[in-house]
């Protein structure tokens, strides 16, 4: 045996001479090392001693390894000490429970926000973008294996942010985006190649904030914003042809929704502060509404898909701003479920993709930027449990020659590769992670117990939560305590660190969601049990009131007076499109007003469900059906506008200096069909159905040579007159009065006096019969003249 050693350590020593490579267990050892061992079965030994057998070598050479049987570490000496390196063993396994989230590495480049993310096969890719130094264009790939981002092939040639992605099997796409303007070029990435080729401009007009998503092997994008106006157009990309084709519009137009794809079918939803949800057949090119999101409305969102499911949270609330609320979306049920809070800072314009079965949200901000990406876990699974190697045999502040590594028992402190901190917890997945109470001790008369929060960019102290006083806890923050409770009384202070109440508020309140007094199941934005007094303005929904009860200024129902059911028809108010509306919940519902009570109430007017308006009756039988007395009163008894007496079908009176109705009258005959206008009971024009109207007193127009300009005396009037004939005829419309007729034909006076002819809006004329008086007196005038001319004549011939 020692033969056979001298003989393998001589041909180590004479190759190394020629700077070969030995190889055992394979024969193709590496070129960097000088011996290269392979094995799929067995491994190599270290020297194994004691600590007191490895500090008796005689001047150990630096870099000399044994594995120490004291401690179970390797032990390295570097030219002084010996390094001790003690790693974890595997004892056990534990569970990551499902619905949970993770943070991992942040992503490659600058933070960001409104940039594009997706998966090709099982690899994330995140672009584009705005960060702190403007529009980005630069790309990373993720793999969630390694944790490692690895920059690729920047995209396209233009940076820019909102624009869309995703993926059809191998490749990925990203296109429109806003750069100076709204974009509509499309880009196809190669992973393989690595390379960016520009394919077939979007089909529809450039645009920022859509939607995409791809199903099967076909792309689609639709909504956005166009520079102008909100879009709802959508579009499908073949790439194997490379060509858009324009599918069913979406039911309205909006930006910054959230879309992606489940078993074959496209889902839309949210965006412009909604929360509305809708399904897209590209079999049937239809769309379809189905439950609305669980959670408030929202804007630029995020969403993905995992299995059969879907994911969409996040996102910005006009009213409530930045959101880090989850919800999933089962399609078969058509139901959604709300998951756990992402665990981030809350934000919206960030980027979310899915890789088998987890999802992934990252970047955005709150009108900031951010680098963080996170991983979520819509399923448990099982992940190793981790030991210490050994336990110090001295003081671990005694050991000066050695490294040594936390443990993950339980019940003991654990720290991960990560820096994460867990106590009674062996997989920490926040800096500080705990299981169980914590407490914190104030530092005497000087410094209460508390933590103070820093802002985002760590340069302030922003928020101090702790103790008070010896009974008082809350929130501090910009020199006032904001927020406080007092342990030995059970009140509660916002604005105030002296609450006299169980919620003693001091200030304007804003309240957004149901919230119930004197009751623990609230079914309204204020469920109140008993009496209630309010001094001041109350918000609902809207975050700074300025009438005794302001609602937020976002279109959707306000009040519900009865009706419990989300979405359904109920009676209450609301506001859509800028109308404000007043409802019942169905056509037979009836809106009625009146004075009294609920219990004892006398109607004065009513609204039916059918659109019939009744006033002084309940019953209206028409669209306005107004019942009153049955006499025609000048005695200031009754309204002066009438529908509906004994005698009359309409009366109206016009009170005169403050008298009774009567003044003047409009009526209607019954059974005649002729309308009268008169004053007081006196019947001065009357307008019969055939056309005709009879004048019981004189008419007159105003002729005031005061009321006129541009004063001109007509000229051959006799001459037009004789272009003039009167005419006896009939009228061809048989409701008009059918005795024979005098008058002239509009179309001969229109020839020669056309200002006296008027066409209505079917072409039918109109004579002036009054304007041709003055036309007459000129003739006439004329005709004396010629007449007087000849009398003179025939004189002067009579004489001779």
């Amino acid at each position: 045996m020692q033969k056979i050693l001298l003989a393998l350590l001589a041909i180590v020593y004479s190759t190394s001479g020629f700077s070969q490579s030995i190889g055992i267990g394979t024969t193709t050892p590496n070129n960097s090392a000088i011996l290269d061992v392979s094995s799929t079965n067995k491994g190599i030994l270290l020297p194994r001693m004691t600590t007191g057998q490895r500090d008796a070598i005689a001047s150990p050479v630096t870099g000399l390894t044994i594995f120490n049987l004291d401690d179970q570490c390797t032990d390295v000496f570097d030219g002084a000490f010996w390094i001790k390196n003690c790693g974890f063993k595997q004892t056990d396994s534990v569970t990551v429970p499902a619905n949970s989230w993770m943070q991992l590495s942040n992503i490659g480049g600058p933070a960001r926000n409104k940039g594009v993310g997706f998966s090709i096969g099982n690899k994330g890719y995140v672009g584009a973008g705005v960060g702190l130094s403007g529009f980005l264009n630069d790309f990373w790939e993720f793999d969630p294996a390694t944790g490692i981002w690895t920059q690729k092939a920047g995209f396209a040639q233009l940076p820019r942010a909102d624009a869309v992605g995703f993926s059809i099997q191998n490749k990925g796409y990203i296109g429109t985006g806003w750069n100076a303007g709204p974009r509509k070029d499309f880009w196809e990435y190669d992973p393989a190649a690595n390379n960016w080729v520009q394919k077939a401009d979007f089909g529809g007009t450039g645009r920022e904030n859509a939607v995409g998503f791809s199903i099967g092997n076909k792309g689609y994008i639709g909504t956005g914003f166009d520079g102008a106006n909100p879009t709802n157009d959508f579009w499908e990309f073949d790439p194997a042809s490379n060509i858009w084709t324009q599918k069913t519009n979406f039911f309205l137009a909006r930006y910054d929704a959230v879309g992606f794809s489940i078993a074959g079918k496209g889902y839309l939803g949210t965006g412009n502060n909604n929360n509305d949800f809708y399904e897209y057949d590209p079999l049937l090119n239809s769309w379809s509404p189905k439950a609305s999101l669980g959670g408030i409305g929202r804007s630029a969102a995020v969403g993905f898909s995992i299995g059969n499911k879907g994911y969409l949270g996040l996102g910005n609330n006009l009213s409530d701003g930045a959101l880090n609320d989850l919800w999933e979306y089962d399609p078969v049920a058509n139901s959604w479920i709300q998951k756990t809070n992402f665990p981030g800072t809350a934000r919206f314009d960030a980027i979310g993709f899915s890789i088998g079965s987890k999802g992934y949200a990252g970047t955005g901000g709150s009108f900031s930027y951010s680098a963080d990406l996170w991983e979520y876990r819509s399923n448990s699974f099982q992940a190793p449990s981790f030991a210490s190697s050994f336990s110090p045999p001295i003081s671990v502040g005694q050991i000066t020659d050695g490294i040594w590594t936390k443990s993950f028992l339980v019940n003991q402190p654990a720290i991960t590769t990560t820096g994460f901190v867990g106590i009674n917890i062996n997989d920490p997945r926040f800096s500080f992670d705990a299981k169980g109470p914590l407490r914190l001790r104030s530092l005497g008369t000087t410094r209460t117990a508390g933590i103070w929060l820093n802002n985002n960019t760590n340069t302030d102290t922003t928020l101090f939560m702790g103790m008070l006083d010896d009974n008082t806890g809350g929130f501090y923050g910009s020199g006032n305590w904001r927020w406080v409770v007092n342990a030995a009384t059970g009140n509660t202070g916002i604005g105030t660190t002296n609450p006299s109440a169980r919620l003693h508020v001091a200030g304007t309140t804003y309240l957004n969601g149901n919230v119930g007094i004197a009751t623990v199941s609230a079914s309204a934005p204020l469920h109140v049990t008993g009496n209630t007094i309010l001094n001041g303005n109350v918000g609902i929904g809207a975050l700074i009131p300025v009438f005794p009860i302001s609602f937020s200024a976002s279109a959707g129902d306000k009040i519900s007076l009865a009706g419990n059911t989300a979405g359904a028809p109920h009676y209450g108010f609301g506001i859509q499109g800028g109308l404000l509306q007043i409802h019942s919940n169905a056509i037979g519902s009836d809106i009625a007003f009146g004075y009294g009570t609920s219990s004892s109430f006398t109607e004065t007017m009513r609204i039916k469900g059918n659109s019939n308006v009744g006033i002084g009756t309940a019953a209206p039988a028409t669209r306005l059906d107004v019942a009153g007395l049955n006499n025609w009163d000048l005695s200031n008894t009754e309204g002066d506008f009438r529908v509906g007496t004994g005698t009359y079908r309409i009366k109206m009176g016009v009170a005169l200096d403050g008298g009774g109705a009567g003044a003047g009258r409009i009526r209607a005959a019954g059974g005649i069909n002729t309308l009268y206008l008169g004053a007081g009971n006196t019947d001065v024009l009357t307008l019969f159905s055939n056309g005709n109207a009879t004048l019981t007193g004189t008419l007159t127009q105003n002729s005031d040579a005061r009321m006129k300009s541009n004063i001109h005396l007509l000229q051959s009037s006799l001459q037009n007159i004789r272009e003039l004939n009167g005419y006896t005829y009939n009228w061809m419309d048989e409701t008009k009065d059918t005795g024979v007729q005098i008058g002239v034909l509009a179309q001969e006076v229109q020839k020669v006096y056309p200002q006296l002819v008027k066409q209505n809006d079917k072409g039918e004329l109109s004579v002036n019969y009054t304007g041709l008086i003055p036309v007459l007196l000129e003739g006439i005038k004329e005709q004396q003249q010629q007449i007087d001319e000849l009398k003179k004549l025939v004189e002067q011939l009579l004489k001779k």
